[in-house]
């Protein structure tokens, strides 16, 4: 198992350079660096990182499910949990890309393409 994928223990570097925060400890050096990028600092705490909700956490780079699992036990550790978003925005096309699709939808109109809409509910299943 590589260093990334085992918890870093409270003393990581022996010069003090790469020393684990006490309140980092059940978290990989992955998701350590990639938590303290995401709040620019190295001194965040599980409070702050509760502060924000589940998808905008998995959303960071080199958090995987893994990932996401293993902060999630040591939010839990510390009596926290991510929030959920009520409303899934995962499916909702974010608006440029949308006024890119409607652009290209017209374009290939103009140009004598029939564009059907994206199949929907039990037509996609079926």
């Amino acid at each position: 198992m590589s260093s990334d994928q085992s918890p870093c223990p409270a003393d990581a570097h022996p010069s003090g350079k790469g020393r684990r925060q006490p309140q980092h400890e059940g978290l990989t050096t992955l998701q350590v660096n990639a938590l303290a990028q995401f709040m620019e600092s190295r001194n965040f705490t599980a409070q702050q990182i509760a502060s924000f909700s589940y998808e905008q956490i998995a959303r960071l780079p080199k958090i995987g499910a893994k990932g996401m699992a293993r902060i999630e036990k040591w939010l839990a550790h510390h009596g926290l949990r991510l929030p959920q978003r009520v409303d899934d925005k995962r499916h909702q096309t974010p608006p440029k890309a949308q006024a890119k699709l409607t652009q290209a939808v017209h374009l290939l109109r103009k140009n004598g393409y029939d564009v059907q809409p994206p199949p929907t509910g039990k037509q996609r299943d079926a």
